[in-house]
């Protein structure tokens, strides 16, 4: 899981730089007609290799009634395990873009850096998460992975106080790497351990709500953040982030399944 995560992290290495070159050199509206080639383009290589394995249960999947779907929905909220897993994802989700939506604003206003200075950093944080998520998740599989969940978050939390102090820039660009390195060590552990707390059967219903959950803290966050980056600055949205990751790890600490 954490090699897969780790496309997360290419990601950041490729997309983030080529964009603020595309934007710069050709306008930021080509940035989302390149998008939507590169989607379409996902879309073919996915249905011509991507495997189709089937669901167990398929053939009884037109029978399941809309009703019967919200009252497994509801399932899954009201049993403390599932509810505790599900808010994990929220608060981790929402912890992460309120810092990454606004780091760039930041990084002007506070540095004078450039856009194309912004995709550097960019660049060497993920290269550093890159490298680092798949050793996480090898790490993780050896000492727990809710153990390594919870450092992670806390470890994250830190560094995020700590990054609005940053005077130097030497300072900024390792602070973002220790930020990257938190993250990668976090997120292939978090995305094994939330498919366990269900039974196989329900495992995508079950996904299916926490990208929900996921999609709700990154709305969220990037309302409130932008709120606190007006009227309080960027330490503002790095305490709310710090909160919101500790509040991730305060949910997985309290799963009844101690196995993981």
């Amino acid at each position: 899981m954490s090699s897969i995560m780790s496309s997360y992290f290419a990601a950041l290495i490729l997309g983030v730089p080529i964009g603020t070159w595309v934007g710069e050199r050709y306008g930021w509206n080509a940035i989302f007609g390149m998008t939507a080639t590169v989607v379409i383009l996902l879309s073919v290589v996915i249905y011509a290799f991507l495997p189709s394995l089937g669901a167990r249960h398929s053939g009884q999947a037109g029978n399941v009634l809309f009703l019967n779907q919200l009252r497994i929905y509801a399932g899954f909220l009201t049993f403390s395990t599932t509810r505790n897993a599900l808010l994990s994802a929220f608060f981790a989700s929402a912890g992460t873009m309120g810092f990454l939506a606004y780091v760039g604003v930041w990084l002007y206003d506070a540095f004078g850096i450039s856009s194309k200075q912004v995709g550097f950093v960019f660049l060497v944080s993920g290269a550093a998460a890159l490298l680092a998520s798949p050793f996480a998740g090898s790490l993780s599989d050896r000492i727990g992975k809710r153990r390594q969940f919870i450092l992670s978050n806390i470890s994250l939390a830190i560094f995020l106080i700590i990054l609005p102090g940053s005077n130097e820039k030497i300072t900024l660009f390792g602070t973002c790497g220790l930020i990257s390195l938190s993250a990668a060590f976090r997120q292939g552990p978090m995305e094994a351990l939330l498919t366990e707390v269900v039974a196989t059967a329900m495992r995508g219903t079950f996904v299916a709500l926490k990208n929900s959950f996921s999609q709700l803290g990154i709305a969220l966050a990037a309302l409130a953040s932008g709120l606190l980056f007006e009227r309080s600055g960027y330490l503002a949205v790095c305490l709310l982030c710090a909160a919101a990751n500790m509040a991730a790890a305060g949910m997985i600490f309290l799963l009844r399944d101690k196995r993981t």
